[in-house]
């Protein structure tokens, strides 16, 4: 018989597999968390890893693109060099194709290849050879009676019914004499009667090329070659070694270089079997190829330093951009998509504006326009909604003569005369013109290769007023030094004729006449003396005593004094600044100062009018300044008047000393130099604004006084500012 199970152990028994099963369950949980935990920073990890080989590949892109770029530069800089140097070749051939023609007798070849610079300095030799190739004269004799009648340039011209006129460039070969490798190059000579006499030549030097390679920066292991036409191929690794010709015909290089005029290879070459990165290009007309190589390693160096460094800095913040993993998920396409494309722009804009400035403007032999940068309509005032490729340079004129560029003048008649000129080239090099908008721009039209030209148009606005304002600082200066040698001079005379009097007037004081006689000798030195202080004080040449002053006491203190000097047609209004700094000035010529130009004021409103006399502060940096003041703290005093105003003319001579616009005997010219002489010398400036018909303000600048006032600081430091001792 089966006992039953009392209750309580049926109790005790559920609760132990209720117990089970949740530790089973939390336990699966806890599984199930941590596998996600790992699942989640597994995955974030890798998403870490994604973003690094992203970045690593986006940036070896940008890096070969980069690299590519400056060795297609260094290749077309290679092929304009070649270029360059056979112009000169053939334009030196021609002169003396043309000599020899007149005089074939007399013709003297070894003084031509003295005096012809071009010749020595790039050819192994010149020569002349006779109908039958025998080489008659050569400015290296061993090569005399040498024949070169089986020679493809000689075979060449003397196969043409007639000549061409051009220059032949032979095949890259061997001399038979120097055994160097060369390229001859050689024009047809004939008789008065059209037959043919045989040819002249210069052996191109094919090691002169090897200075190109020690002017650019080619890594230790780069390339330069010249390729012909039939894959023949003279390489240069080593400057200090010479050139060394292989066959290139039928290697992918090679196949490349026939494909396109200009292009770009990376590999391993039959040129000495290094792997690098190619370019190339064609000199137009000689049937020649120039190759630049850089070898690849070297050249993405820099790259393969940066790939390692981001692996080491991935695999040690791997936890730490687990957080961050969501976020390079959702960002990792479009970031890849927006650096590669940014890369391609960067690689396209480097090796497209490499050397540009400001405005730009590229035209066609056709004069039409090629191409044009933003600020190209800017400089030149052509609406640029109308700007487009293959626009004609007189609808760009019409434009701008349209816009008022060119001031009044009839539009169809400019744009005629103005197309003239262009055509005829009259209007190459370098010039400037001035806008309407007050611009000056400088201009530099240079012609192209095939016709046309590019004009780059910089902006010399600021260049001209800075040697504008150098002008008349110099022109103060020696102004002020030849016044300082003037007074000092004067003042000896007058101490003389001062001290002479003062005796001779103590001698004769019993003598009334001749008492009043010396009176008026000592009264007239007096004002002498005044007139040597004035000009001391335009030189900067009298001795101050700056101290700290409240400049908005001290014109408050002079109102009486102005108001009686002043007159009652004259108001005289204030406007101070109440947090005005201290200002470092020398009181009774700051009030001298104040004085003078109150009576200019005075002078220059004849029927009466408003002075106005301000005060503030003003702190300038070393970019904020567009005068020869030290960057610093300055209290500002501002002297205004509704006068007649100044001319340009009078603008430009005011602190001239001597220069007045009153009649002869109304005013000594001295007192706005007087101004300047203490404005300067008290370390600050002087400005002048003014208008015909709307008045004049003087603006006169003076240090802040303080200790933490660089400007006031230097002033007082300044121990060696000659003093004027009175002798």
């Amino acid at each position: 018989m089966i006992r039953p199970f009392k209750e309580e152990q049926i109790g005790r028994s559920t609760d132990i597999r209720r117990g089970d099963q949740s530790a089973t369950r939390r336990d699966c949980f806890r599984r199930l968390g941590q596998a996600l935990v790992a699942v989640a920073a597994l995955a974030l990890i890798a998403l870490t890893w994604i973003g690094t080989r992203d970045a690593i590949t986006a940036h070896r892109t940008e890096a070969r693109a980069r690299v590519a770029a400056e060795v297609v530069g260094k290749a077309l800089a290679f092929e304009e060099l070649l270029r360059r140097e056979m112009l000169s070749l053939d334009q030196a051939l021609r002169i003396l194709e043309y000599d020899w023609q007149r005089d074939p007798t007399g013709f003297d070849l070894a003084a031509w290849s003295r005096q012809v610079v071009a010749l020595n300095d790039v050819s192994l030799q010149l020569f002349i050879a006779d109908a039958q190739g025998i080489v008659q004269s050569s400015s290296r004799p061993s090569f005399v009676g040498t024949d070169v009648s089986s020679r493809d340039y000689f075979r060449h011209e003397a196969a043409l019914p007639a000549d061409e006129g051009k220059m032949f460039v032979g095949a890259l070969m061997q001399g038979q004499v120097t055994h160097a490798w060369q390229i001859n190059l050689v024009r047809r000579l004939d008789t008065k009667d059209g037959r043919f006499a045989g040819v002249i030549g210069a052996s191109y030097d094919t090691n002169s090329l090897s200075r190109f390679y020690r002017e650019v920066d080619l890594g230790s292991r780069g390339l330069i070659a010249l390729v012909s036409a039939e894959g023949e191929a003279w390489a240069l690794s080593d400057p200090t070694q010479p050139g060394a010709v292989v066959s290139i015909a039928g290697t992918p290089l090679f196949t490349a270089m026939q494909a396109a005029p200009d292009g770009a290879w990376k590999g391993r070459s039959a040129l000495d079997k290094i792997d690098r990165i190619y370019a190339f290009a064609t000199v137009p007309d000689r049937g020649l190829k120039v190759v630049v190589g850089v070898d690849r390693t070297e050249a993405m160096r820099a790259a393969a330093d940066w790939e390692r460094e981001a692996l080491l800095f991935a695999a040690g913040i791997t936890v730490l951009v687990v957080a961050m993993a969501a976020l390079l998920l959702r960002e990792e396409f479009a970031g890849r998509r927006r650096h590669e494309a940014v890369a391609r722009q960067r690689a396209i804009l480097e090796a497209t504006i490499n050397g540009m400035s400001d405005g730009i403007m590229m035209v066609d032999g056709d004069l039409r326009l090629m191409a044009w940068n933003r600020r190209f309509p800017e400089f030149t005032g052509v609406p640029a909604d109308i700007l487009r490729v293959g626009l004609p340079m007189e609808d760009v004129l019409r434009g701008q003569v349209g816009s008022g560029e060119f001031g009044p003048v009839d539009i169809e008649a400019e744009v005629a005369r103005r197309l003239a000129l262009l055509r005829d080239g009259a209007t190459m090099g370098t010039f400037e013109r001035s806008r309407p908008s007050g611009l000056h721009v400088e201009i530099r039209r240079n012609p192209l290769p095939g016709g046309g030209f590019v004009a780059l148009y910089t902006d010399v606005t600021e260049r001209r007023q800075t040697e504008e304002r150098l002008r008349q600082a110099q022109t103060m200066a020696a102004i002020g030094r030849l016044t300082s040698g003037v007074a000092h001079d004067f003042n000896n005379l007058l101490s003389a004729i001062s001290g002479n009097a003062e005796t001779l007037h103590d001698q004769l004081s019993e003598h009334p006449t001749h008492a009043r006689r010396l009176a008026v000798i000592l009264q007239a030195t007096g004002r002498g003396s005044d007139l040597v202080r004035q000009l001391l004080a335009f030189s900067r040449k009298q001795p101050l005593a700056p101290v700290k002053a409240d400049l908005n006491a001290i014109v408050h203190g002079m109102d009486g004094l102005l108001r009686a000097t002043l007159g009652g047609a004259v108001r005289v209004e204030t406007r101070l600044d109440a947090g005005l700094w201290p200002a470092l000035v020398d009181r009774a010529q700051f009030e001298h100062v104040i004085l003078n130009l109150a009576i200019n004021a005075r002078d220059a409103m004849p029927d009466g009018g408003v002075l106005t006399i301000g005060t503030g502060n003003a702190s300038f940096g070393a970019a904020d300044l567009a005068t020869d003041l030290p960057a610093g703290d300055y209290v500002v005093v501002a002297v205004s008047d509704t006068g007649t105003g100044m001319t340009d003319e009078v603008l430009d001579s005011a602190f001239e000393p001597f220069f007045t616009t009153k009649p002869p005997g109304e005013g000594s010219g001295l007192g706005l130099s007087q101004v300047y002489g203490v404005a300067t010398q008290s370390g600050g400036g002087v400005r002048i604004d003014s208008a015909v018909g709307r008045g004049t303000t003087v603006s006169i600048l003076f240090p802040r006084a303080g200790a933490d006032s660089p400007v006031a600081t230097r002033l007082q430091d300044a121990t060696s500012v000659p003093q004027w001792d009175g002798r």
